[in-house]
């Protein structure tokens, strides 16, 4: 379990770097908030924290869920396979 979080924690710095740096002046996508969403105060920062706190930890569960511990060209293999995705 210590190394998911290692993993999760590579993901939430690359992502707020992103947002700090460069968001401004490359953003990938703008929020648009709907009437709701203006009532409640969300910003796109909120959806981004959002984003961070659901998906990566998914995506990296997955990933790892069948790391192989076997040969170091096993575990080549299968990190070029998720690239690759």
């Amino acid at each position: 379990m210590e190394g998911i979080l290692s993993y999760n924690f590579v993901f939430y710095l690359s992502d707020l770097f992103y947002h700090l740096i460069f968001y401004d002046y490359f953003p990938l996508w703008k929020f648009e908030p709907v009437p709701k969403d203006k009532q409640l105060g969300l910003t796109g920062v909120h959806i981004s924290l959002l984003i961070m706190c659901i998906k990566y930890p998914c995506t990296i569960l997955i990933y790892l869920g069948d790391f192989p511990t076997g040969r170091l060209s096993k575990r080549f293999i299968y990190i070029a396979m998720w690239v690759m995705i």
